[in-house]
């Protein structure tokens, strides 16, 4: 394989940097929480599996908001500095990107800000919305990443229902994870396959190697 001359400027750092974010970041959220809610060793610990799910499936939304942030400025830079593998690896991190909206298209936006809700109250010690009148929330309605600015008691009104559910706030977190983990979606298939080319992955983003990346 044929390794090109990059001219390492400091925009191509950032390029080469943020690009590889864009997949290292799902890959290592997944390796590192994702064994705890699909491994049948862990069906007896319910709660530990429920919380990891939360934080896991939250940061799907996380990767959704990175993507449409960087990814079309990326795909510039590495057009602008003539870099034909990285404008090739930005069509494959949409492509990953959009096995992610899949699973997201399955929550609705009531689910959705539960679960980043949930999330945020686990791993944040502030939260700035609880002290503002309103504040702007943020979901995936299946098309596109919505923006509205609402009413903190409308955005309670909203959650309220899944904190409030009979049955409990891990029966409602173990149906919202199943969804995502029980289906046959393209997602995981995808994931895997990410996180076993990561090295190759690295190693073409670093030293520009003249290979395919599936």
């Amino acid at each position: 394989m044929a390794t090109r001359d990059y001219n390492m400027t400091m925009d191509l750092k950032a390029l080469l940097n943020g690009l590889f974010a864009l997949f290292s970041d799902n890959a290592t959220c997944i390796s590192t929480w994702g064994i705890y809610f699909v491994d049948e060793k862990f069906d007896d610990e319910p709660e530990l599996r429920n919380k990891l799910g939360i934080i896991w499936l939250a940061s799907l939304f996380d990767s959704l908001e990175g993507e449409l942030r960087v990814l079309e400025k990326y795909r510039a830079a590495a057009t602008e500095l003539n870099q034909p593998v990285l404008v090739e690896l930005c069509t494959k991190a949409r492509e990953f990107m959009n096995t992610v909206r899949e699973v997201l298209g399955l929550y609705s936006r009531e689910e959705q800000l539960f679960v980043r809700d949930l999330r945020d109250q686990w791993v944040h010690s502030w939260l700035a919305r609880r002290h503002n009148e309103s504040f702007d929330i943020k979901f995936y309605d299946g098309t596109r990443v919505v923006r509205e600015n609402v009413t903190r008691d409308s955005y309670y009104a909203a959650i309220r229902p899944f904190f409030d559910n009979p049955d409990g706030i891990d029966s409602v977190i173990t149906s919202l994870l199943e969804r995502a983990t029980k289906g046959q979606l393209r997602y995981w298939n995808a994931i895997d396959l990410l996180i076993k080319q990561m090295p190759l992955l690295h190693q073409v983003i670093m030293e520009g190697l003249d290979t395919e990346i599936q």
